[in-house]
This record gives structure tokens, C-alpha cells and sequence, in this order.
């Protein structure tokens, strides 16, 4: 059975499959097994059960992925606010600036040597 990427599955069918596969593991089916049904990788499956093993349900819900909002800000909100304002009413070469219109080079070079 051809694997499928799990992550573009809807949240209800990844939720399903993960107790899908404690269930089975539960009635005794090999970890091989369970992943071929699945159609999951096999080391999927066995971070599915130790997960299951050492937090029970919780271990198996899902997460949000990704970053969250506004972590590994560079800027604070106040200096960020000021940017802003700043490229919203002036432009580069009114700053002294060696740029005519802002761009990514030109709000980076305000960001590190400007403020």
C-alpha cells in the first residue's frame, strides 16, 4: 500500500488513525503491522504508542503546528509601531538613506543602523 503524507489529511482523520493505531497495538498487532495498515511510517506509529504509553489520550492529541505568533520577535511592539510609522510617512532618501523607495534592504538597514 502506497504511504500517504499524514499532514495533508483533515485533523478528524489524523485524530482517527492515531486511535486507530493504539487500538490495534492494544489487540495485540505488531507496530509493522499497524503502519502498513495505515499506510504510516513505521517510526510514526512507535512515537503514536510511547506517546499514548507515557501521557495516555493526551499524548495523542493533536497540536498546532508551526510558530506561534509573535515568537523570536526581533523587534518589540513599540520599536516595531515607530518602524512603521516611519515608512509610512517618510521616504528613504528623506532619512538620508542610500535608497529611493523601501524595500527589504532598506527597512533592514533602518531596522540595524538607524534605530
Amino acid at each position: 500500500m502506497e504511504k500517504v503524507d499524514a499532514r495533508k489529511l483533515s485533523t478528524e482523520l489524523q485524530q482517527h488513525n492515531r486511535k486507530q493505531a493504539i487500538r490495534m497495538f492494544e489487540a495485540g498487532h505488531g507496530r509493522e503491522q499497524i503502519a502498513q495498515a495505515l499506510a504510516v511510517h513505521y517510526g510514526t506509529v512507535c512515537r503514536w504508542i510511547r506517546a499514548y504509553q507515557q501521557q495516555g489520550e493526551n499524548g495523542i492529541q493533536l497540536g498546532k503546528r508551526g510558530r506561534r505568533s509573535g515568537e523570536d520577535r526581533l523587534l518589540s511592539p513599540v520599536k516595531e509601531a515607530k518602524l512603521q510609522a516611519i515608512i509610512c510617512d517618510k521616504c528613504p532618501d528623506q532619512l538620508k538613506l542610500p535608497f529611493a523607495l523601501w524595500s527589504r534592504p532598506a527597512i533592514q538597514y533602518q531596522i540595524c543602523w538607524a534605530s
